[in-house]
């Protein structure tokens, strides 16, 4: 896209989204965490300074951890290098509502899912 900027051509985003949360769309909604080739961590459409830049030939790890209830956390690596916890949320009834919450039991919507975000690539 034209009106791009340089610095954020081609870049490439990793992260979790529920199923509800337009694909395009990553980091950008309050159920979406988002870990982008430029360095930034996103959530609800807010960017920060997170980890470091990647590109082609790095491999990243998205970790999230579901199992301290309603205080999850989500973290990622860069090959191989733990780059830290990038954000504590919560997943209980008032947050995500995906640990010990009825909207549980729901359909896909409201379940987590591994997202990979590609911008400007053809």
């Amino acid at each position: 896209m034209k009106d791009t900027p340089l610095d954020q051509k081609h870049v490439c985003h990793v992260g979790i989204s529920r199923g509800e949360d337009a694909l395009r769309n990553l980091g950008e909604t309050a159920h979406s965490f988002g870990f982008g080739g430029t360095g930034k961590f996103s959530n609800s459409g807010r960017f920060s300074n997170y980890g470091e830049n990647f590109g082609v030939g790095d491999t990243i790890i998205c970790a999230v951890d579901l199992e301290n209830k309603h205080m999850a956390s989500i973290g990622f690596s860069k090959n191989g290098k733990w780059l830290g916890i990038a954000k504590h949320f919560d997943a209980g009834p008032r947050g995500l509502g995906v640990v010990n919450s009825s909207i549980r039991k729901m359909q896909w919507e409201s379940s987590l899912f591994p997202h990979v975000l590609l911008k400007n690539v053809i």
